[in-house]
């Protein structure tokens, strides 16, 4: 009986061998992907983690910066969706070439079918946010109308379970008033700071790996009852960083001791 054991046990032994193997290649070859897919060279940033201008900051997420979409793509290729009376596409306008803004933004329109409406993205992807340290950051253009709010929602998914249901699930939240501006405007906001919206999940702010998951970040208009048909607003660049993010002379520029990482 021991004899017919033996093979089996080789036999195990090596099947197990190449599924960790499939494991850790499959795993280190989405985390090369994922990084490839923004124009903002992470790797390179992380190591560079003086501010020349400001407080000490690192980039450690690029959620979205838009950049791998052409003028007018489908959004719906970088997971990125819409619901509600909101539409979005990509565009070139209003950005500058360089820095944060590079040549793609996401150009958000109300198209007042309904009285509500918003944007976000699924992630699919682990992260591991820092509660104490992490600030959550974006960049708007809101060229005209009356003061506006918008609100920001992170979904968490507590029970692993891949998707996200608010009785299971917390969804962290942060709202910022709004003013119309010619110029982009930088929203950064201390993940501590960030609100649970739901009496769903363990209350706790704890997305990494093991924990909790980042499903979607979502945009909402609370004040989309006073909108007006063809609204627009402009988003780039929505990022993670370890401690206030890093910028230049102006707000969509990069610290002079980090220009060599953007050319």
């Amino acid at each position: 009986m021991k004899e017919n054991l033996k093979p089996l046990m080789i036999l195990f032994g090596f099947v197990g061998s190449v599924v960790l193997v499939f494991f850790i290649e499959t795993t280190y070859l989405l985390d090369e992907k994922h990084e490839a897919e923004t124009s903002v060279p992470v790797k390179a940033i992380k190591e560079s983690m003086n501010n020349s201008i400001g407080d000490p900051g690192e980039i450690k997420e690029v959620f979205e910066d838009f950049e791998k979409l052409e003028e007018g793509a489908n959004p719906e290729l970088r997971h990125i969706f819409t619901y509600g009376s909101i539409k979005v596409a990509a565009t070139k306008e209003n950005t500058r070439g360089k820095g944060y803004s590079g040549s793609r933004a996401i150009k958000v329109t109300w198209t007042a079918e309904h009285n509500f409406g918003g944007w976000g993205k699924g992630i699919g992807h682990f992260y591991r946010i820092d509660k104490e340290n992490d600030y959550l950051n974006f960049f708007v253009l809101y060229p005209s109308g009356n003061d506006d709010l918008l609100k920001i929602v992170l979904q968490d998914d507590d029970n692993g379970n891949g998707s996200y249901e608010e009785d299971k699930d917390d969804a962290w939240f942060s709202e910022i008033p709004l003013k119309a501006s010619p110029e982009w405007q930088l929203f950064s906001i201390p993940v501590k700071e960030l609100k649970d919206q739901t009496s769903g999940g363990d209350g706790t702010l704890n997305i990494a790996e093991g924990e909790g998951n980042l499903i979607t970040f979502l945009f909402e208009f609370p004040r989309s009852g006073e909108y007006t048909k063809e609204k627009v607003w402009y988003f780039d660049h929505v990022n993670l960083t370890k401690g206030k993010i890093p910028v230049g002379k102006d707000i969509t520029d990069i610290p002079v001791s980090m220009s060599n990482l953007y050319k």
